[in-house]
């Protein structure tokens, strides 16, 4: 065997190991992806929902834009029966309408360089558990946070909001 045939073949050998572990990371990339994927489908509801439509107003509330402060306005267009419940222990001073005479309530909006989703953007990163939590307990100067909303303004006589309240994927950071 000549030295030109040696050079070749350990070309060749470095080249079908490279391959190889090309391959190899492919389908374990491709994996990754697919289950990660699978985990955001199985989320319920989708964060692509939480960022378009549900971390702006509770359910049956309708999105109707912006105020003036650039907090989210929110009408109760089916009419839902909104009563303020004094009987829990820190729901006293709680608006649970910043409008009255136009049904609506005002909720901070998601900062400009965050999403809820699940992904990350070139210009946005996904909120991380303890920043949705911090989040929904935050209000805005003349509106309740969401947790203090569906607590006091949806919620039982004891405060339970599994009871009564209904705004999906916020409650559950409460």
């Amino acid at each position: 065997m000549s030295v030109g045939n040696i050079i070749i073949n350990i070309f060749a050998l470095f080249g079908i190991v490279i391959f190889t572990a090309y391959i190899i990371y492919y389908i374990w990339k491709k994996n990754k992806e697919r289950k990660i994927k699978k985990e955001i489908a199985e989320k319920n509801p989708p964060g692509s929902y939480m960022q378009q439509t549900g971390i702006k107003c509770p359910d049956y509330f309708v999105y109707v834009g912006k105020d003036e402060n650039n907090n989210y306005r929110c009408k109760n267009s089916y009419g839902l029966e909104i009563i303020p419940n004094s009987k829990i222990t820190g729901c006293e001073d709680v608006k649970c309408l910043t409008n009255p005479t136009e049904n609506e309530i005002n909720f901070a909006p998601v900062d400009d360089d965050k999403t809820w989703d699940y992904y990350d953007t070139d210009t946005q990163t996904s909120y991380t558990e303890d920043e949705r939590k911090t989040f929904v307990k935050n209000g805005t100067a003349d509106g309740p946070s969401r947790c203090d909303w569906v607590k006091c303004c949806l919620g039982d006589d004891l405060g339970d909001i599994q009871s009564n309240a209904v705004w999906l994927g916020v409650k559950e950071y409460c």
